[in-house]
């Protein structure tokens, strides 16, 4: 069992890792997408977080909703609502994970982001970026 303890990470380590990515400015174009109403429920996979995705929510026409993969994937993706409309934008989690103890987190204003990244357990984490 001591060789499994010094694999996990802290969520200070996360955090921190997380910093490193936006200041060196990980965005590469293949990783944005775009997601409306007509493509809702949008369910993301362990690959498609592994390395980062960014993710911009058009809820002009209706609610939009992201499945988040498993947290065992232990990636991350920033979800950006970017439309002025009264709908919201919903990020969930698989399974018996949580975000952070929750089951879903809204994005309603525009320009309002989370970034979350998974502990590669069964918790995804969120870093408020605008609210």
């Amino acid at each position: 069992m001591d060789e499994l303890e010094g694999l996990h990470l802290k969520v200070a380590d996360l955090e921190r890792l997380v910093d490193e990515l936006f200041t060196r400015e990980h965005r590469y174009r293949a990783n944005v997408r775009t997601y409306t109403n007509a493509d809702s429920p949008v369910t993301l996979t362990a690959e498609m977080c592994l390395w980062g995705l960014h993710i911009l929510l058009d809820c002009s026409s209706g609610v939009v909703i992201v499945n988040l993969p498993s947290a065992t994937c232990a990636g991350w993706v920033h979800v950006k609502k970017s439309d002025g409309s009264a709908n919201k934008g919903t990020v969930q989690r698989t399974g018996s994970d949580t975000i952070e103890g929750a089951t879903f987190v809204d994005l309603t204003a525009q320009y309002s982001d989370r970034f979350f990244y998974a502990d590669g357990g069964s918790v995804w984490y969120m870093r408020c970026c605008k609210t």
